[in-house]
């Protein structure tokens, strides 16, 4: 009998891991390729703040600033506000309406560009962490 609760005990914590392991993840960096049409006569254009040496579609890895969580879509505007904030920190506690999803959406620096996912319903809380000083997404951990 010992060694079935022992064997039980072990086995809670693995899988506990393997629902972690579920919850999507924003990728650190996102490429983006972003070309202006045209350029007026007399205007020059700019990329990042410095007027580019030739402009290219070459794809340039923006740095992940943000994690915003939403019930539905982003298209529905409705995104959710922490439940704690520090100025390295912030975290959610999932309890949807009836009938809708926690989706999560990736925001990266210098482009309106970003990427979203549904969370698995399984997904309950989510704790954002950023860098030392507080700009640039450092860790988001769902549980």
């Amino acid at each position: 009998m010992k060694t079935f609760l022992i064997l039980g005990a072990l086995m809670l914590p693995i899988g506990m891991a393997s629902a972690a392991e579920t919850a999507p993840q924003c990728p650190k960096t996102f490429a983006v390729t972003e070309t202006p049409a045209s350029v007026p006569a007399g205007f020059t254009a700019y990329s990042d703040g410095n007027p580019p040496t030739a402009l290219s579609s070459q794809p340039l890895a923006r740095p992940l600033i943000t994690v915003r969580f939403s019930e539905g879509p982003p298209s529905e505007q409705a995104i959710l506000a922490p439940d704690a904030t520090t100025k390295t920190t912030a975290s959610w506690t999932f309890e949807p309406a009836s009938g809708k999803d926690i989706w999560m959406s990736c925001a990266y620096v210098a482009t309106d560009i970003i990427i979203v996912t549904k969370l698995p319903r399984s997904i309950k809380s989510c704790r954002l962490t950023l860098d030392k000083g507080g700009t640039l997404v450092e860790s988001v951990n769902c549980h």
